[in-house]
């Protein structure tokens, strides 16, 4: 995970490999402020956009 600031918040970000296409991308949250506590709970919303998405293709591919 890593961080950009943009005026007064903070953008974190992660990346992750899709599995249909086998490519690196990206998601992204914007959080107020660059403290601790918020930096773990980006990280956690980060992790279930990932698992949402991953979960999607997987369902997909299933059908």
């Amino acid at each position: 995970m890593w961080k950009q600031q943009r005026d007064k918040k903070y953008r974190f970000f992660e990346q992750y490999k899709d599995p249909l296409t086998n490519k690196q991308k990206t998601v992204s949250v914007t959080m107020n402020d660059d403290k601790k506590k918020t930096a773990k709970q980006a990280q956690i919303i980060l992790n279930n956009k990932i698992n949402k998405i991953i979960s999607r293709v997987k369902r997909t591919t299933l059908i």
